[in-house]
């Protein structure tokens, strides 16, 4: 669950710079002309990418809490 709080943290810490940088009027410019090298679009696409990644991410970490807790539990049933 770490994990996808911090993926979401770095996609927003990426989409600030995007709009720091790509969406105002000389970043615009830029990369229409193509003098950004496609830095824009390639921030576009990570951001895009983290922010697919954090639900799998959230999933996979609440099933392993609940496996080791719900064994745990399982585990003390059969003892009693």
């Amino acid at each position: 669950m770490l994990a996808s709080i911090a993926v979401n943290f770095v996609a927003e810490e990426v989409n600030n710079g995007i709009s720091e940088n790509c969406e105002d009027t000389s970043g615009t410019i830029a990369e229409m002309i193509g003098a950004d090298e496609e830095q824009c679009q390639d921030a576009r696409d990570l951001r895009d990418k983290l922010r697919g990644a954090t639900t799998p991410l959230m999933i996979t970490g609440i099933v392993f809490t609940i496996l080791p807790l719900s064994s745990s539990l399982m585990g003390r049933r059969k003892t009693d």
